[in-house]
């Protein structure tokens, strides 16, 4: 069967965004096979499971994966670096949701960074970037 998601994929429904978890495929009988997609919400992480056909049309929000390495901390911001461009993104954990309880220290990180001005996710929280 042609199932317009794919896992891993981050899409935008009822105006949240959310990533494909899981895809299973129900065959009952004679009907017509279900398929039936576990969604986490990308900000607070709760799941939901919806049917392709209540999905429809599929909202695809394009993103892409770069690896990011820790440089310093500037006041309660922190400033990454991406490993090819070497363009630095400043990550405020203030303006994460769910807030992060201990600093972001770390030597490298890989990031899902959708092409939404600003968003990037480390250790499951969502951060706000200044990009100025």
């Amino acid at each position: 069967m042609n199932v317009p998601v794919k896992k891993g994929m981050l899409l935008r429904h009822q105006g949240h965004f959310f990533f494909v978890e899981d895809l299973v495929e129900h065959h009952s009988g004679k009907q017509r096979p279900t398929v039936r997609v576990t969604l986490r919400h990308a900000l607070d992480g709760r799941h939901i499971e919806r049917t392709v056909d209540e999905l429809l049309p599929i909202d695809e929000v394009p993103c892409t994966y770069r690896t990011m390495q820790y440089l310093y901390a500037k006041g309660p911001a922190r400033v990454f670096m991406d490993s090819q461009t070497f363009e630095e993104v400043e990550l405020n954990p203030a303006a994460s949701y769910p807030p992060s309880p201990t600093p972001i220290d770390s030597c490298g990180l890989s990031a899902m960074i959708p092409n939404i001005p600003g968003v990037c996710t480390y250790n499951g929280a969502v951060f706000l970037a200044d990009t100025q």
